[in-house]
């Protein structure tokens, strides 16, 4: 039965609707319990961690209800407990699953369970505005690791506006659990409102939300240290490859490499024989060959005759002459 209907029920059955001549306050509230879990794969697929999460939201009109009796909030902590106290109980038999209930008694609260939010801002059957439902995401998507989202299934409620888990002639719809109320009270009166006591009912939600991350691996920043070898290594490559390669000639050509004109017809050592040709290492400039080179003095009649030639007779010894200067 939706909780308007029943709340209406409620009230006609105490024949009261608000503050009425016996000063009874009954309420019709809502709660919003919603699990989580989320799995973190790695690049390769392997499944890394696995976290649960739970978040709950009320509203159990204490502004509303504050109007017409101050003391009001007195009733709300004790509203709270003893709705955690019939779900963690199974009362009346609902079947809840254990990852709404458990721990679900650190959400009491002086509010109630957990974030206060007007039932107005709950827009059923999408939670996805809610303040407990983007607190969940919130918890599961925080990551020590950067991340993508690889399948979410948002908000699911697992409870439904129609049907009775515990009453076989009023099923729920196919995987739903149904309508999920319950009645608290009454309480009071209290020594700060003694001429009032409070009762209600409160319909609770239960909301589903499943998530799969995959860690994205971040691109490695080059080593300085590898980075400075390869410059090292490219350098010496380029030195080496430097010194086998062969570079023209300076040019003016070195010493020993021409013959004179006036010197004898035989070659001497390290001379070589076209004076015009260039020689490993010179440019190809034949002007060049008939120039003086470091060292040489250019003197008339300066070794003009190495050698002189004389007629030798068969056996005779060969006598030769050197003309220094």
């Amino acid at each position: 039965m939706p909780i308007r209907t029943l709340a209406a029920a409620f009230l006609l059955a105490t024949g009261f609707a608000g503050v009425a001549a016996a000063d009874l306050i009954v309420t019709g509230s809502d709660v919003n319990i919603f699990s989580g879990t989320v799995e973190l794969y790695s690049a390769g697929g392997q499944l890394l961690s696995t976290t649960t999460a739970l978040t709950v939201e009320s509203d159990l009109g204490i502004d509303y209800y504050s109007t017409l009796d101050p003391a009001f909030p007195l009733y709300v902590p004790l509203m709270a407990q003893s709705i955690v106290q019939q779900i963690q109980s199974n009362v009346p038999g609902y079947n809840i699953p254990s990852r709404f209930s458990n721990n679900l008694q650190t959400f009491e609260d002086s509010n109630g369970l957990g974030i206060f939010g007007p039932g107005s801002t709950f827009n059923y059957p999408n939670f996805l505005t809610t303040p407990a439902s983007q607190q969940l995401f919130g918890i599961l998507t925080t990551q020590s690791v950067p991340f993508v989202i690889t399948s979410d299934t948002g908000d699911v409620e697992l409870t439904s506006d129609v049907g009775d888990i515990t009453n076989p002639a009023d099923p729920p719809p196919p995987g739903k659990l149904g309508v999920i109320q319950y009645f608290w009270g009454p309480f009071g009166p209290f020594p700060t409102d003694p001429n009032n006591t409070a009762e209600g009912v409160v319909a609770v939600h239960l909301i589903d939300r499943d998530i799969h991350l995959q860690e994205v691996t971040a691109t490695p920043e080059p080593n300085p240290r590898a980075a400075l070898g390869l410059l090292c290594a490219g350098l010496a490559l380029y030195g080496w490859r430097r010194q086998r390669t062969s570079y023209p000639a300076k040019a003016a050509p070195q010493c020993p490499q021409f013959r004179q004109d006036s010197s004898a017809g035989r070659l001497h050592c390290a001379q070589t024989r076209p004076t015009a040709a260039p020689q490993l290492g010179q440019y190809a400039r034949p002007a060049l060959c008939s120039a003086p080179q470091d060292g040489h003095g250019r003197v008339i009649g300066s070794r003009s005759k190495k050698y002189k030639r004389m007629p030798i007779p068969y056996g005779t010894n060969i006598a030769s002459k050197v003309q220094t200067t």
